[in-house]
């Protein structure tokens, strides 16, 4: 298992205080997805060091959406990992109801969304890049088209 940069906050976040959020990235860092990053590598020819990147920044925006309880449109990298990760669906949802105690579903946009839904959901890739420190911003690309529910 490769070791996870710090899933650290900024010291002048306004996240760094928050003790809950604090608390899930500490558990976070310690959990095993080396079988997903394997397959991120392999479905999507990525080098395994993007591939961990992908992880990271899942991890980082799946801890932004149990602290902000509203949708957030993941960067791609992040869509990337939780394509991939869903496939497990035992294991998603064990990882799910372990850090959230819910399943958090993956909620594409299309013709049918809500203008005000897609207004109302924020944009993960900038929360990453205002509150994370060990971001590498040529990594992040601009948020898809989906949205955690």
């Amino acid at each position: 298992m490769n070791a996870l940069p710090l899933l650290r906050l900024h010291g002048n976040s306004s996240l760094a205080t928050a003790s809950e959020l604090i608390e899930l990235l500490g558990k976070l860092q310690h959990e095993d997805l080396s079988r997903v990053v394997r397959r991120v590598s392999k479905v999507h020819g990525l080098p395994m060091a993007r591939a961990f990147h992908c992880r990271d920044q899942f991890l980082r925006f799946f801890a932004l959406c149990s602290h902000f309880g509203a949708s957030l449109a993941p960067d791609q990298a992040s869509d990337d990992f939780w394509h991939e990760f869903l496939l497990f669906t035992q294991d998603y949802a064990s990882f799910c109801q372990r850090y959230l105690g819910y399943f958090l579903h993956h909620c594409p946009f299309d013709d049918e969304t809500a203008a005000s839904t897609i207004a109302a959901t924020l944009d993960a890739a900038t929360l990453i890049k205002q509150h994370f420190v060990e971001v590498q911003p040529e990594l992040i690309h601009s948020s898809v088209i989906c949205a955690r529910a």
